[in-house]
């Protein structure tokens, strides 16, 4: 077992969901600040230089929109640089593009029909076991389906969230997942591998999405971000108190709560390594 750290890069694991037993799913949404809409932090530069090899290697693959809502998308884009107080690079390639690499996070949009909320396009660079080609244009519940409780437990909430959601009261929310592959750009759906030991969980790294939702005022589309971070699990460990949480949490949590998160057969190994000296 490595010795374990703790860096202040990873401050953001004190904000991981934890709070233990049903349901199994919850939106656990918070008021949003504004100012703090699209955090800068020290990984950030960093995170722009490989979304722009990404967006080189795989173009409208990651990064495109339905046709017939340009006029969302340059409010979009003049939101953001509002925010940034920079114009976004015009030698990078269409608006879309542009807004690719323009920060850290994958920034989605969605639109409402006369009966539902669609995935439009956006950027999709940091994906998590899923693309845009599999998901835009297709409503909520169909783009939550692989997730296990979501039509029994969200589905509902979740639409009337978004059309109670007002351009004045953005919110934020985060999830996580055990990972075994701390790579950003992970599209394909994989199977996480079982750990037995101690020895294997030092292996394991936590990946979480900062997320935030606010409504374009003018528009009234939805604007999805996605603030990608992965951290070893060595640094959970190296904060007792939130790793006892995250302990409380795994022994209250159903087969399907630790399925969604990645926790099936790993579940009795993360408590002994959390646990251990």
């Amino acid at each position: 077992m490595t010795e374990t750290t703790k860096s202040p890069s990873a401050d953001w694991l004190r904000d991981l969901p934890l709070a233990p037993g049903a349901p199994d799913l919850r939106m656990g949404t918070r008021s949003l600040d504004v100012t703090d809409w699209l955090p800068v932090d020290d990984k950030t530069a960093a995170e722009i230089e490989l979304r722009r090899a990404l967006l080189a290697e795989h173009g409208s693959d990651v990064a495109r929109i339905v046709p017939g809502h340009e006029t969302a998308l340059t409010e979009l884009t003049s939101l953001i640089e509002i925010h940034l107080q920079r114009r976004l690079e015009p030698s990078v390639g269409s608006p879309i593009e542009q807004l690719a690499v323009a920060t850290a996070e994958d920034i989605l949009l969605m639109w409402r029909d006369e009966k539902h909320w669609r995935l439009i396009g956006g950027t999709l660079l940091f994906p998590n076991q899923w693309t845009l080609d599999e998901k835009i244009g297709k409503t909520l519940a169909n783009i939550h389906a692989p997730v296990d409780g979501y039509d029994e437990l969200l589905e509902a909430r979740m639409d009337q969230f978004f059309d109670r959601l007002s351009a004045a009261r953005p919110v934020w929310r985060r999830n996580w997942f055990f990972h075994d592959d701390p790579n950003f750009y992970q599209p394909n759906r994989l199977a996480q591998a079982p750990v037995a030991t101690v020895d294997e969980v030092d292996s394991l790294f936590i990946r979480s999405e900062w997320q935030t939702l606010r409504r374009l005022a003018f528009s009234g589309l939805l604007v999805f971000t996605v603030k990608t971070q992965v951290a070893p699990i060595a640094e959970l460990k190296a904060r007792p108190a939130i790793a006892e949480q995250m302990c409380v949490f795994i022994e209250s949590a159903t087969p399907r709560s630790l399925e969604n998160k990645d926790a099936t057969d790993r579940d009795a190994a993360i408590l002994d390594y959390l646990r251990s000296p």
